[in-house]
């Protein structure tokens, strides 16, 4: 008797402690939706706060949706408010935009997390920088910028334009996805990949104006 109950409390164990294990490293996934008006919106899921997919449904991204989102800023939270402003920043006016992006995800091999979806690269601001995207047969291809050249666009920056280095951010990714741009003109099609892990970073990374961020 002893022994069976000994043989069961061990199984039992053993079952609390796969449990546990399987719902720490399940991925939980979260929506936020961004309508721009009543018939037009953008859907962005996290997992674990890591950006892994977009949907939407409007075909172009117009001057009409510009102004009806701009109109809605006021009342929205300030998650809501920092996608809406990614929303006015990475949809290119008047272009097509694809109904669905999802990120290709990369894990820690000891918890099956996603890792940091960004690099920050403000020390590098004014001098050269080494970056690399993907072709279409998915091949590495490597190039190089001068981080926050003004004459590219602020190379390197997350988002469209030129803005005061203390008001930028600067990523990795976001210098991958550059590269990338430069070379195809495209945002997305072969640069899709580049734009979604460039995503990541521009909704959470933090701006350059902070100080241990400044090139010395």
């Amino acid at each position: 008797m002893t022994s069976s109950l000994f043989i069961f409390k061990m199984a039992l164990m053993k079952f609390f402690i796969l449990l546990t294990f399987l719902f720490s490293t399940n991925a939980i996934a979260q929506s936020q939706n961004i309508q721009i008006s009543k018939n037009r919106f953008v859907t962005f899921t996290f997992e674990n706060d890591h950006l892994i997919a977009i949907e939407n449904n409007l075909g172009r991204f117009t001057s009409v949706d510009v102004a009806d989102l701009k109109q809605q800023i006021p009342f929205l939270n300030l998650k809501q408010k920092k996608l809406a402003q990614y929303i006015l920043e990475m949809f290119p006016l008047d272009a097509a935009i694809p109904a669905q992006l999802e990120m290709k995800q990369s894990y820690n091999k000891e918890d099956q997390r996603p890792k940091k979806g960004w690099t920050m690269i403000c020390n590098l601001l004014g001098q050269k920088n080494m970056g690399k995207y993907t072709d279409g047969n998915d091949q590495e291809i490597a190039g190089e910028g001068i981080v926050g050249d003004k004459t590219k666009r602020c190379f390197g920056r997350c988002g469209a334009g030129c803005v005061p280095y203390h008001l930028g951010t600067y990523t990795q990714e976001c210098f991958n996805h550059d590269l990338c741009h430069r070379t195809t003109g495209e945002n997305w099609g072969i640069c899709k990949d580049e734009f979604m892990i460039a995503s990541d970073g521009y909704i959470h990374a933090p701006r350059c104006k902070q100080e241990s961020f400044w090139p010395q």
